[in-house]
Formats: C-alpha cells, sequence, structure tokens
C-alpha cells in the first residue's frame, strides 16, 4: 500500500476509533456525523499527494485536529438539541393535557 493510502486509512481510522466524537448521539444520529467526519478527513489525507510523510504530517495535523474539535462540538450541540426537543415535546402534551382537562 502506497504512503498516501497509508494516509488516507490513518485518518479514516482517526474518526472511527475515537468514540467521544459521537458518544452524546444515538447510533443513527452517530453514523451520519462520523460518516461526513470520515468524508473530511479522507479529502484532508487526500491533499497531502505528493508531500513525504513529515510534510504530510504537518499539513494533516492541524486539519484533523479542528476537525475533531468540529465533530465533538457537533455532537454536543445535537444531543442538547434533540434533549430540548424532547423536552418541548413533553411540554406540548402537558399543556395539551391542561387543555383537555378543562374541555
Amino acid at each position: 500500500m502506497d504512503q498516501l493510502n497509508k494516509r488516507i486509512d490513518r485518518a479514516a481510522e482517526s474518526i472511527l476509533e475515537n468514540e467521544a466524537l459521537s458518544s452524546e448521539l444515538d447510533d443513527a444520529a452517530a453514523k451520519v456525523l462520523l460518516q461526513w467526519g470520515v468524508a473530511r478527513a479522507t479529502t484532508i489525507a487526500t491533499e497531502t499527494a505528493g508531500l513525504d510523510e513529515q510534510a504530510a504530517e504537518g499539513v494533516m495535523y492541524p486539519r484533523q485536529k479542528a476537525l475533531r474539535r468540529l465533530l465533538r462540538y457537533t455532537s454536543v450541540v445535537m444531543n442538547q438539541a434533540q434533549s430540548l426537543r424532547k423536552r418541548m415535546l413533553v411540554g406540548d402534551f402537558f399543556d395539551n393535557k391542561i387543555q383537555i382537562d378543562r374541555i
């Protein structure tokens, strides 16, 4: 396997093996987020074609780090949005129940 393919594999693995990136989410949401993250990581690695390992690492490291931060942040925000939606649905249910009880 050539160096570029190894970089691409390592970049994808760095996303898929990092449970902290999607631990806040249900399986369906985590799958979507991780697929997007792997696609971005693959692009980052692919853009290092023609670079030696040291130069490629210097280019990839800050971008991969920023991608992992973005994925963690997105996971937290998505989890909060899911929780808020659930609370709103429960609130709507009780609001409607109170109105029905008055009838």
